[in-house]
């Protein structure tokens, strides 16, 4: 209970910062430095994937991820002579991309492909201290939030900057 009010007093802190914010920018006062917003972004960015990743976990409850196709990748000449990891996807990671557009959706997937390979590619961050075990991969607005255990990918969610 004490925990849900902190949250509730974070959150109502947050608002009047972001309200205070709006006005000042309404009014044609000074833009903040380029450095602050940057900070800002990232750490809202990581609130809006820490809260995907914790509403996706409890909508899947005890139902079973749906393994991933991965076929393409799997019978490439990339998978020859490699552990290939299993892959599979939340019920919310299966929304998110179906509600993407063709292309992306594409890029996504050839994504999600290549995790099979390389489960920790170059760039991708650590939800530390946030998520346990939960990885971030950026693909321009998108973040591809998952998980690795051994041989088995689970992708959690597919979040962009408008959360």
């Amino acid at each position: 209970m004490d925990e849900m009010r902190g949250d509730e007093d974070v959150r109502a802190a947050q608002a009047q910062v972001l309200s205070a914010l709006a006005g000042r920018l309404s009014k044609g006062d000074t833009l903040l430095p380029a450095e602050f917003v940057a900070k800002l972004a990232e750490e809202l960015a990581l609130r809006i994937d820490d809260e995907a990743i914790g509403a996706a976990w409890a909508e899947q409850g005890h139902e079973e991820p749906v393994s991933w196709r991965g076929s393409a990748a799997r019978s490439s000449r990339r998978g020859r002579g490699r552990d290939v990891r299993d892959i599979e996807l939340l019920s919310r990671a299966v929304r998110d991309l179906e509600a993407l557009g063709a292309a992306e959706r594409e890029d996504i997937s050839l994504e999600i492909d290549a995790l099979a390979f390389d489960p920790v590619p170059r760039g991708v961050m650590a939800f530390h201290g946030r998520k346990d075990g939960h990885l971030q991969s950026r693909m321009g607005a998108r973040r591809l939030l998952y998980k690795v255990q051994g041989m088995l990918v689970t992708v959690v969610a597919i979040t962009s900057e408008a959360g």
